[in-house]
Parts: structure tokens; C-alpha cells; sequence
């Protein structure tokens, strides 16, 4: 199966869904042509948003392997939508372009991405602290001695 391609993402979102303690995250990738959600684990959506600081940081060739476990439960997916097994994200310096490769649930190490999506290093920005502040929502955290629900 030939992946699907985002040669350039035009929009790209991270969200939760659900309360806290039964949140389900997502990723969502548009070009203008097509669109595709990405169902992660929190823990593997917050390695993403890492990932794609270390690249804007370094801005330099790297590839960056966010280790997988299986998910705590399987997700229902619909035609548009994909249940992340693997990523690699990496720096194409001629293009100056932030590679995102994604790999489902059930593909294995040999298998080819099922998506692949290129970013500018502004859309990498937005979509960092957009995952920064969704991984923390819903968090405990303490303050002035009360702990309360972001």
C-alpha cells in the first residue's frame, strides 16, 4: 500500500477528546486535498511535540524514533483515520521542511508508512504548544496548596 502523502500540510491540530482520566488524543493532518486524523497515546503525542522541538531547536538533519507500546485499548477507526503504531520525525534540509512518518498499529518494522507529512518549521511551532498545553489539560496540578483541575 503506497502511503497516503502530505507533500505540504496546510493544517495541522492536536486535541483531546473526553474527560480527564479518559481522555483519547488525536492529531489532525490537512493538505486541502485530503485530511487524516491520528489516534496516539498521550505519552506518545507529548514524544511528538519533543521530537518536533528538538528539530526546531537543532534545525539540522535528525530523525527522531518515538518508541511505541501497544495501546491500552484498541481504537475504532474510521476510512480517514489511523491508529499510530510508530513515528519518525526528521529535518529535510533542502526543502526546509519538517518530515513527519507515520506507521499504524498493525504495520510491521519492514512495512512502508502508511502517512507521510511535511510541515514549515512555523506550522512545527504552533502545533508544539498546541500539544504541550492539550498533554497538560485536564492535568492535576498543585497551586497555592489546592490541587484543582486545569
Amino acid at each position: 500500500m503506497l502511503p497516503r502523502d502530505f507533500e505540504q500540510v496546510s493544517r495541522v491540530e492536536a486535541e483531546s477528546i473526553g474527560p480527564p482520566g479518559q481522555r483519547r488524543f488525536r492529531l489532525t493532518i490537512e493538505d486541502g486535498q485530503d485530511r487524516i486524523v491520528l489516534w496516539l497515546e498521550k505519552q506518545h503525542l507529548q514524544a511528538l511535540g519533543h521530537a518536533f522541538e528538538q528539530i526546531l531547536t537543532h534545525l539540522q538533519v535528525v530523525q527522531v524514533e518515538i518508541p511505541f507500546s501497544a495501546p491500552e485499548e484498541q481504537i475504532l477507526v474510521g476510512a480517514d483515520e489511523l491508529q499510530v503504531g510508530r513515528l519518525q520525525v526528521g529535518y529535510d534540509e533542502q526543502r526546509e521542511l519538517v518530515v513527519l512518518i507515520v506507521h499504524g498499529i498493525e504495520a510491521g518494522m519492514e512495512d512502508p508508512p502508511d502517512v507521510l507529512g511535511r510541515f514549515t518549521t512555523d506550522q512545527v511551532a504552533y502545533v508544539s504548544m498546541q500539544i504541550r498545553r492539550v498533554v497538560s489539560s485536564g492535568a492535576r496540578q498543585r497551586a497555592n496548596g489546592h490541587l484543582h483541575n486545569q
